[in-house]
């Protein structure tokens, strides 16, 4: 399951940019010492080999204006604290995108009238990546994997969705009334146990899909593979409206 880099939410977004100049820094980032200490260092140093490639055609309010988020992301600890093996940095009049990457790549300082994306085609080219959906009639987890493995995507409530948090008072339970045969009270169900849980489980699955969609499906147009019983994963496939399931 190859990705369909023409589909790259992020690339999408990079080609419907129509604002000039448009800035693109790609910076290869390490985890670990001592490469680590010297990820910043090298930034600052395309940024200002960004700063020189625009002075050519920008007076110094425009250049102050361009390169301004630049600097405010290297004195950022927390972004650099979340370093993977490489970062795209994208900058435009009105737009300022930063990509943490995994895989590593060249480091790139370019202005042109368009963002420079040939990095970003390679390393979606290489990957094989989707969402695994690991899914029981009581609760959902929810990864991203590629070659590499799989790493936990969390749901906004936790790493995992829990059938008595997402119905909460929508969850079933048998109902019941009273009947009078040759004189004697006696309670009868209208519905068996099983039927209230097969119901449930439907609304789970429904609460589940849609929510899937919403954090990961449309953001990334990754595919989905479900992993669960034969019986739940035909009824979930029933059920979801996920065009990438």
């Amino acid at each position: 399951m190859m990705i369909n880099v023409a589909q790259s939410p992020l690339i999408q977004d990079l080609f419907s940019i129509t604002s000039k100049p448009c800035l693109s820094l790609y910076l290869p980032t390490h985890r670990t010492q001592p490469e680590r200490r010297d990820d910043q260092t090298r930034y600052r140093q395309l940024v200002r080999y960004l700063s020189d490639s625009l002075r050519t055609t920008y007076d110094d309010d425009g250049m102050v204006d361009l390169l301004a988020p630049f600097r405010e992301l290297e004195r950022d600890e927390s972004f650099w604290n979340s370093r993977r093996q490489g970062l795209a940095v994208f900058r435009a009049p009105g737009v300022f995108i930063t990509q943490h990457l995994d895989r590593s790549v060249p480091e790139i300082a370019v202005v042109a009238d368009h963002f420079h994306v040939k990095p970003l085609f390679r390393i979606l080219q290489t990957l094989d990546a989707y969402h695994v959906l690991c899914l029981t009639r009581e609760s959902a987890q929810l990864y991203v994997g590629n070659r590499d493995g799989l790493e936990e995507v969390r749901f906004a409530t936790g790493p995992v969705l829990l059938i008595n948090e997402v119905l909460g008072e929508e969850l079933s339970d048998p109902g019941f009334s009273n009947s009078n045969s040759g004189g004697t009270d006696r309670i009868v169900p209208h519905t068996t146990v099983e039927d209230e849980i097969d119901k449930d489980t439907e609304r789970f699955f429904r609460h589940v899909d849609r929510i899937v969609m919403e954090i990961a499906s449309r953001p990334t147009g990754l595919p989905l593979v479900v992993a669960s019983l034969p019986e739940q994963t035909a009824l979930f496939h029933r059920l979801s409206r996920n065009p990438n399931l």
